[in-house]
């Protein structure tokens, strides 16, 4: 299951690449992974991919990287409401028309909503980030 997720993360932002930014997952909190502004590669969980990530109560097990597009916002929530079990993830872009959810509970990613025309990249950002809640549900 973590594959699945780590991999739609992945495609969710882009393909890795050399690594920039690390953040740190800490469990049941929300993470801003891309921020719509410019294109740059992050880690998640320690600044080199493969790392074993060892935090109590944590869904991440092992450090990924992602490559954000300058257009897209990701968020995602490494073991919501103290869910060892889960991870979810919303994102949006500001060239699309949708959001997106995804969820460890059986590693889909869906359409979640539309992007209404004329939407900046605060408004896609938001709408990034309901995603992720929304991405509870599933």
């Amino acid at each position: 299951m973590n594959k699945h997720i780590a991999i739609a993360a992945v495609l969710a932002c882009g393909a890795t690449s050399a690594l920039a930014d690390n953040y740190t997952p800490t469990p049941g909190t929300q993470i801003e992974a891309c921020k719509a502004t410019t294109a740059a590669p992050h880690t998640i969980a320690d600044s080199t991919t493969g790392t074993p990530y060892t935090t109590a109560g944590s869904f991440i097990k092992t450090a990924f990287g992602i490559t954000c597009s300058a257009n897209t916002s990701v968020y995602f929530t490494n073991a919501p409401g103290g869910d060892a079990t889960k991870f979810t993830v919303g994102s949006g872009s500001i060239k699309g028309n949708q959001t997106f959810k995804g969820s460890s509970a059986g590693g889909a990613v869906t359409v979640n909503a539309a992007i209404p025309a004329g939407t900046d990249a605060a408004g896609v950002k938001a709408l990034a980030a309901a995603a992720d809640v929304a991405a509870l549900s599933m």
